[in-house]
């Protein structure tokens, strides 16, 4: 038996990835999924991501929302104390020099963070930094998750 190394579907062992479209009004989650994919690829097989392969992931970031699902008060101030991230995607592995497109698939992944608390009453807004900051570490982590399903989606072998 032996050591098997990975291959795709149809068998093929080279492949090239573009870098995702990004077709949301969020700054670059295109390099932040194209490199969790890459990365997750790198760790089943090395040698599988090659410039000039026969065939090429092609990955549109379709949406991406942000939408407040429960809020607090401090005060008279009402705060949001939860918010809802969903995006999807929709991955395609294509032949590259025939335009021919082997596989599609489209992915939803959606998660809820806590963003930073304002617990001092005196104080009523903080800087949006600390806000940003935790929507962009729930982006890296849905681009994780979603990397993993990709690549196990076009390695599975049924």
């Amino acid at each position: 038996m032996g050591y098997k190394p990975t291959t795709l579907l149809g068998k093929y062992d080279k492949v090239r990835i573009k870098l995702f479209d990004n077709q949301t009004q969020y700054v670059g989650l295109e390099s932040v999924f194209t490199n969790n994919l890459i990365t997750r690829i790198n760790l089943g097989n090395k040698k599988l991501i090659q410039d000039f392969a026969p065939v090429e992931i092609q990955a549109d970031i379709l949406s991406a929302k942000v939408s407040p699902i429960s809020r607090g008060s401090v005060g008279s101030v009402v705060l949001v104390t939860e918010y809802r991230v969903e995006v999807v995607l929709r991955v395609k592995l294509m032949q590259r020099w025939k335009e021919k497109m082997l596989w599609s698939k489209t992915f939803k992944r959606e998660v809820s963070y806590i963003p930073p608390q304002i617990s001092i009453s005196e104080l009523s807004s903080v800087s949006s930094f600390y806000n940003n900051s935790a929507l962009q570490l729930t982006f890296s982590n849905i681009a994780k998750t979603v990397s993993g399903d990709i690549y196990t989606a076009l390695t599975d072998r049924f």
